[in-house]
């Protein structure tokens, strides 16, 4: 059996703001293996990003906490790690170590005064007893194993001399300076072109079955997540609404919501064919976490509703074999 690296139960994240408490992360429950590539989507707003600063400690507080639930983490040392309560010390060894974190934009999670080799060889030298020299040579070796050219050159570049695909290749080199077991990659290819982010992605995949690492995958973009990711975790205002194996939710989604998603993808048949095809869009928008309904989340928008979908929040059950919805209808809408 595939071992687990990260393990999130029923995790609940709130912010205190003007007027009381909301929860952008309310029960989230999901695991990742060693190898194994998941994949969290949802529009904007669903919880994604909020989720992944969860488990790397990275919420302000205040005003953010985590409220509830379970984040347990296998570290390098074999023995899985309870992360919730951990004061910042503690969790400062464990991140870049044991676990690491791409951001969306490198422009902006770059410090713009200082040479990349330096930002990624601050890394090393935190976590390891090495001089600087080796450091220096380790960061050559990364920035070369990411693909970048010439890396002794590009070392001494600062992050405004380099392409936005070159950045997320230096960020990359950073995450996995260190030898993390998991990598969270936090919409990594949004800012780039196509054709660099098909790019990208094939190096993460190489690098994956280079080092055997587990990979938290956040994206909107349902078509990076059926390259990418073998499960996949569908959120939608801060809850799980659908999980499991990614080829058997693309084919039969179970939940309204990741039907209506699935539906607004372009396809190319259509022109191919001739034809002119109106791309399908969600009517509304994401509800504001101050003002949720008091049903299933998706229930003002969604063409299935039922009286029932407004008395109360359906429970997350298993449509067989491991497939998870959160809806009260999914039998006759299969």
């Amino acid at each position: 059996m595939t071992e687990t690296l990260l393990e999130v139960t029923d995790l609940r994240t709130e912010f205190s703001v003007e007027g009381g408490k909301i929860h952008p992360v309310d029960g989230v429950s999901f695991s990742v293996a060693r190898g194994e590539t998941l994949a969290v989507v949802g529009e904007s707003g669903s919880g994604k990003s909020v989720t992944s600063l969860s488990i790397m400690g990275l919420l302000p507080h205040p005003p953010a906490r985590i409220s509830q639930g379970s984040i347990r983490l296998r570290c390098k040392d074999g023995q899985m790690r309870e992360l919730v309560g951990l004061d910042d010390h503690a969790l400062q060894r464990i991140r870049g170590n044991d676990m690491a974190m791409i951001f969306q934009e490198p422009m902006t999670s770059l410090n713009p005064v200082q040479r990349v080799g330096a930002q990624v060889a601050e890394t090393i030298l935190l976590h390891e007893n090495i001089g600087r020299t080796a450091a220096m040579e380790r960061v050559r070796a990364l920035l070369n194993r990411v693909d970048i050219p010439d890396p002794m050159r590009r070392m001494q570049d600062y992050p405004h001399q380099m392409s936005g695909g070159m950045r997320q290749r230096v960020m990359i080199a950073m995450a996995l300076a260190c030898s993390p077991g998991l990598l969270i990659a936090d919409e990594p290819t949004t800012a780039l072109d196509v054709t660099v982010q098909a790019q990208v992605l094939l190096l993460m995949r190489r690098l994956q079955d280079e080092l055997g690492m587990g990979i938290l995958f956040i994206t909107h973009n349902l078509g990076v997540v059926a390259e990418v990711a073998r499960n996949v975790v569908v959120m939608y205002a801060g809850r799980v609404l659908e999980q499991g194996d990614v080829v058997e939710i693309f084919h039969r989604p179970r939940h309204p919501y990741t039907r209506s998603l699935l539906a607004s993808l372009p396809r190319l048949h259509g022109r191919s064919a001739g034809k002119r095809e109106r791309l399908a869009a969600i009517p509304g928008s994401m509800p504001s976490p101050r003002d949720l309904p008091p049903g299933c989340p998706f229930a003002p928008r969604c063409n299935d509703r039922i009286d029932a979908c407004d008395a109360a929040v359906p429970a997350l059950v298993d449509s067989g074999h491991g497939h998870l919805t959160r809806c009260l209808r999914w039998q006759e809408l299969a």
